[in-house]
Protein backbone atom coordinates (compact mmCIF):
# COMPACT_ATOMS: atom_id res chain seq x y z
CA UNK A 1 0.00 0.00 0.00
CA UNK A 2 1.32 3.53 -1.21
CA UNK A 3 0.66 6.21 1.16
CA UNK A 4 0.63 9.97 -0.26
CA UNK A 5 3.04 12.40 0.81
CA UNK A 6 0.21 14.58 2.11
CA UNK A 7 -0.48 11.82 4.62
CA UNK A 8 2.83 12.02 5.90
CA UNK A 9 2.93 15.06 6.13
CA UNK A 10 -0.42 16.10 8.09
CA UNK A 11 0.03 13.42 10.46
CA UNK A 12 3.74 15.24 11.02
CA UNK A 13 1.96 18.34 11.41
CA UNK A 14 -0.60 16.90 13.88
CA UNK A 15 2.15 15.39 15.82
CA UNK A 16 4.15 18.44 15.97
CA UNK A 17 0.75 20.79 17.00
CA UNK A 18 0.75 18.63 19.76
CA UNK A 19 3.67 18.87 21.32
CA UNK A 20 3.18 22.77 20.75
CA UNK A 21 -0.26 22.78 22.47
CA UNK A 22 0.61 20.52 25.35
CA UNK A 23 3.66 22.66 26.40
CA UNK A 24 2.16 25.69 25.96
CA UNK A 25 -1.14 24.51 28.01
CA UNK A 26 -3.57 25.47 25.50
CA UNK A 27 -6.75 23.54 25.98
CA UNK A 28 -8.65 24.90 23.20
CA UNK A 29 -5.81 23.52 20.79
CA UNK A 30 -5.31 20.26 22.23
CA UNK A 31 -9.58 19.95 22.34
CA UNK A 32 -9.36 20.25 18.43
CA UNK A 33 -6.38 17.24 18.24
CA UNK A 34 -7.84 14.67 20.36
CA UNK A 35 -11.29 12.67 20.11
CA UNK A 36 -13.15 13.51 23.63
CA UNK A 37 -13.10 9.97 23.86
CA UNK A 38 -9.31 8.97 24.11
CA UNK A 39 -7.76 7.88 26.68
CA UNK A 40 -3.71 8.83 28.16
CA UNK A 41 -1.91 5.94 29.59
CA UNK A 42 1.42 5.26 31.06
CA UNK A 43 4.47 5.62 33.07
CA UNK A 44 6.22 8.43 34.65
CA UNK A 45 9.23 8.17 37.19
CA UNK A 46 8.18 4.41 37.73
CA UNK A 47 4.49 5.41 38.60
CA UNK A 48 1.97 4.29 36.33
CA UNK A 49 -1.33 6.69 35.32
CA UNK A 50 -4.26 6.18 33.17
CA UNK A 51 -6.38 9.73 32.89
CA UNK A 52 -9.20 11.02 30.67
CA UNK A 53 -8.27 13.73 28.13
CA UNK A 54 -9.74 16.21 30.22
CA UNK A 55 -7.52 15.24 33.15
CA UNK A 56 -4.83 15.45 30.13
CA UNK A 57 -5.36 18.90 29.37
CA UNK A 58 -5.58 20.20 33.66
CA UNK A 59 -2.58 19.20 33.88
CA UNK A 60 -1.11 20.81 30.95
CA UNK A 61 -3.25 24.06 31.85
CA UNK A 62 -1.73 23.78 35.41
CA UNK A 63 1.63 22.94 34.11
CA UNK A 64 2.53 25.70 32.41
CA UNK A 65 5.53 27.74 32.42
CA UNK A 66 7.04 24.23 34.53
CA UNK A 67 8.90 22.45 31.52
CA UNK A 68 12.09 24.17 31.20
CA UNK A 69 12.88 24.97 27.34
CA UNK A 70 11.00 23.45 24.52
CA UNK A 71 12.47 20.66 22.86
CA UNK A 72 10.38 17.84 20.88
CA UNK A 73 11.40 15.68 18.06
CA UNK A 74 9.66 12.63 15.93
CA UNK A 75 10.81 9.75 16.75
CA UNK A 76 8.98 7.75 13.89
CA UNK A 77 5.64 7.28 12.24
CA UNK A 78 3.57 4.59 10.37
CA UNK A 79 0.49 5.09 8.45
CA UNK A 80 -1.31 2.43 7.28
CA UNK A 81 -4.64 3.27 5.48
CA UNK A 82 -6.56 5.34 7.27
CA UNK A 83 -4.81 4.93 10.79
CA UNK A 84 -1.25 6.28 11.56
CA UNK A 85 0.78 6.28 14.63
CA UNK A 86 3.22 8.68 15.47
CA UNK A 87 6.06 8.38 18.63
CA UNK A 88 6.76 11.90 19.71
CA UNK A 89 9.91 12.74 22.09
CA UNK A 90 9.58 16.08 24.20
CA UNK A 91 10.33 18.05 27.09
CA UNK A 92 7.81 18.45 29.73
CA UNK A 93 8.16 19.24 33.17
CA UNK A 94 11.65 19.09 32.54
CA UNK A 95 11.47 15.66 32.29
CA UNK A 96 12.03 13.76 28.68
CA UNK A 97 9.04 12.03 27.54
CA UNK A 98 8.39 9.72 25.05
CA UNK A 99 4.51 9.64 23.87
CA UNK A 100 2.97 7.48 21.25
CA UNK A 101 -0.32 8.89 19.47
CA UNK A 102 -2.74 6.75 17.72
CA UNK A 103 -4.61 8.16 15.25
CA UNK A 104 -7.30 7.99 12.71
CA UNK A 105 -8.61 9.44 9.68
CA UNK A 106 -12.15 10.49 9.51
CA UNK A 107 -13.89 12.90 6.73
CA UNK A 108 -12.67 16.09 8.48
CA UNK A 109 -9.39 15.11 9.14
CA UNK A 110 -6.94 12.77 11.15
CA UNK A 111 -8.10 12.87 14.99
CA UNK A 112 -5.92 11.18 18.04
CA UNK A 113 -8.25 8.42 19.50
CA UNK A 114 -5.40 7.35 22.15
CA UNK A 115 -2.21 8.66 23.91
CA UNK A 116 0.67 6.15 25.34
CA UNK A 117 3.95 8.12 27.54
CA UNK A 118 6.71 7.03 29.41
CA UNK A 119 9.37 9.29 31.03
CA UNK A 120 11.90 7.84 33.53
CA UNK A 121 14.35 11.19 33.73
CA UNK A 122 15.24 14.48 31.95
CA UNK A 123 17.12 13.02 29.38
CA UNK A 124 16.86 12.43 25.76
CA UNK A 125 19.08 10.07 25.34
CA UNK A 126 17.57 7.01 27.21
CA UNK A 127 16.23 5.50 24.35
CA UNK A 128 19.15 5.23 22.12
CA UNK A 129 19.77 1.50 23.23
CA UNK A 130 17.71 -1.19 22.02
CA UNK A 131 15.01 -2.56 24.11
CA UNK A 132 15.64 -5.65 26.55
CA UNK A 133 14.91 -8.89 24.48
CA UNK A 134 12.90 -9.92 27.14
CA UNK A 135 10.58 -7.13 26.71
CA UNK A 136 10.15 -7.59 22.84
CA UNK A 137 9.54 -11.21 23.35
CA UNK A 138 6.46 -10.47 25.72
CA UNK A 139 5.22 -8.08 23.52
CA UNK A 140 5.45 -10.23 20.62
CA UNK A 141 3.50 -12.97 22.45
CA UNK A 142 0.93 -10.34 23.73
CA UNK A 143 0.39 -9.25 20.00
CA UNK A 144 0.11 -13.14 18.94
CA UNK A 145 -2.20 -14.21 21.91
CA UNK A 146 -4.48 -10.79 20.91
CA UNK A 147 -5.06 -12.32 17.15
CA UNK A 148 -5.69 -16.51 17.89
CA UNK A 149 -8.41 -14.66 20.69
CA UNK A 150 -9.76 -12.39 18.19
CA UNK A 151 -9.96 -15.33 15.78
CA UNK A 152 -11.70 -17.98 18.38
CA UNK A 153 -13.81 -15.48 19.67
CA UNK A 154 -12.54 -16.13 22.90
CA UNK A 155 -13.93 -13.33 25.48
CA UNK A 156 -11.82 -14.95 28.59
CA UNK A 157 -8.53 -14.38 26.84
CA UNK A 158 -9.68 -10.40 25.59
CA UNK A 159 -10.72 -9.50 28.82
CA UNK A 160 -7.15 -10.21 29.92
CA UNK A 161 -5.49 -8.83 26.87
CA UNK A 162 -7.11 -5.55 27.38
CA UNK A 163 -8.12 -3.03 29.98
CA UNK A 164 -11.56 -2.51 30.31
CA UNK A 165 -12.14 1.04 29.00
CA UNK A 166 -9.79 0.55 25.65
CA UNK A 167 -11.08 2.20 22.74
CA UNK A 168 -11.27 0.01 19.51
CA UNK A 169 -11.03 2.35 16.47
CA UNK A 170 -10.75 2.21 13.08
CA UNK A 171 -12.28 2.64 9.38
CA UNK A 172 -13.89 -0.11 7.30
CA UNK A 173 -14.75 0.76 3.62
CA UNK A 174 -14.78 3.95 3.93
CA UNK A 175 -16.30 4.23 7.61
CA UNK A 176 -14.93 5.29 10.91
CA UNK A 177 -15.78 3.29 13.87
CA UNK A 178 -15.35 3.51 17.59
CA UNK A 179 -16.22 0.85 19.37
CA UNK A 180 -15.70 -0.07 23.42
CA UNK A 181 -13.99 -3.29 24.48
CA UNK A 182 -16.92 -5.39 25.29
CA UNK A 183 -18.84 -4.45 21.82
CA UNK A 184 -15.67 -5.75 20.09
CA UNK A 185 -15.79 -8.85 22.03
CA UNK A 186 -19.16 -9.40 20.95
CA UNK A 187 -18.38 -8.93 17.40
CA UNK A 188 -15.69 -11.53 17.85
CA UNK A 189 -17.78 -14.36 18.95
CA UNK A 190 -20.59 -13.54 16.27
CA UNK A 191 -18.37 -14.08 13.75
CA UNK A 192 -16.23 -17.45 14.50
CA UNK A 193 -16.04 -19.42 11.75
CA UNK A 194 -16.58 -16.86 9.09
CA UNK A 195 -12.71 -15.58 8.38
CA UNK A 196 -11.30 -18.21 6.96
CA UNK A 197 -8.09 -19.83 7.01
CA UNK A 198 -6.10 -18.61 10.41
CA UNK A 199 -2.86 -16.59 8.78
CA UNK A 200 -1.17 -13.04 11.11
CA UNK A 201 1.76 -11.93 11.07
CA UNK A 202 4.13 -8.96 13.28
CA UNK A 203 4.51 -6.26 10.70
CA UNK A 204 6.07 -4.12 13.19
CA UNK A 205 6.79 -3.92 17.18
CA UNK A 206 8.20 -0.69 19.33
CA UNK A 207 8.81 -0.80 22.98
CA UNK A 208 9.95 2.29 24.69
CA UNK A 209 10.37 2.21 28.31
CA UNK A 210 7.13 0.67 29.32
CA UNK A 211 4.84 1.35 26.67
CA UNK A 212 5.00 -0.60 23.44
CA UNK A 213 2.86 -0.58 19.93
CA UNK A 214 2.28 -3.71 17.71
CA UNK A 215 1.44 -3.79 14.37
CA UNK A 216 -0.61 -7.15 13.79
CA UNK A 217 -1.83 -8.26 10.36
CA UNK A 218 -4.27 -10.88 9.81
CA UNK A 219 -7.28 -12.44 8.11
CA UNK A 220 -10.51 -11.68 9.94
CA UNK A 221 -14.02 -11.73 8.51
CA UNK A 222 -12.01 -13.00 5.39
CA UNK A 223 -10.51 -9.28 4.67
CA UNK A 224 -6.73 -8.78 5.53
CA UNK A 225 -6.73 -6.25 8.85
CA UNK A 226 -3.73 -4.56 9.73
CA UNK A 227 -4.09 -3.83 13.52
CA UNK A 228 -2.46 -1.15 15.77
CA UNK A 229 -2.38 -2.30 19.52
CA UNK A 230 -1.05 0.51 22.07
CA UNK A 231 0.44 -1.26 25.44
CA UNK A 232 1.26 -0.10 28.48
CA UNK A 233 3.15 -2.51 31.10
CA UNK A 234 1.63 -1.65 34.67
CA UNK A 235 1.36 -4.05 37.50
CA UNK A 236 -0.52 -6.94 35.65
CA UNK A 237 2.19 -6.49 32.85
CA UNK A 238 1.50 -5.67 29.51
CA UNK A 239 -1.50 -4.49 28.80
CA UNK A 240 -3.45 -3.11 25.18
CA UNK A 241 -5.46 0.10 25.72
CA UNK A 242 -6.13 0.89 22.58
CA UNK A 243 -6.69 -0.45 19.40
CA UNK A 244 -6.73 0.82 15.73
CA UNK A 245 -7.56 -1.02 12.86
CA UNK A 246 -7.17 -0.60 8.95
CA UNK A 247 -9.59 -3.26 6.64
CA UNK A 248 -7.84 -3.68 3.28
CA UNK A 249 -9.66 -3.76 0.02
CA UNK A 250 -11.70 -7.76 0.03
CA UNK A 251 -8.62 -8.75 -2.97
CA UNK A 252 -5.59 -7.25 -0.52
CA UNK A 253 -3.51 -8.99 1.79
Amino acid sequence: MTTPIEDWVAVAELANAYYRAMYAGDDEVLRRLFDARAPVVGTAMGNHLAMSLDTFIERSVASRRTHGEAASRIEGMQIVGDTAQATVGGRYRELWFTDTLMMVRRPEGWLIDAKTFFTDGPSPERDAGPAEDGDVAAVAAKGEAYYRAMFEGDETALKRLFTYDAPIVGTMDGDFIWDSRDAFIEETKSLVGQHGEATSRIDALQVRGDTALVTVGGRYWKRWFTDQLAMVRGDDGWMIHAKSFHAHPAEQD
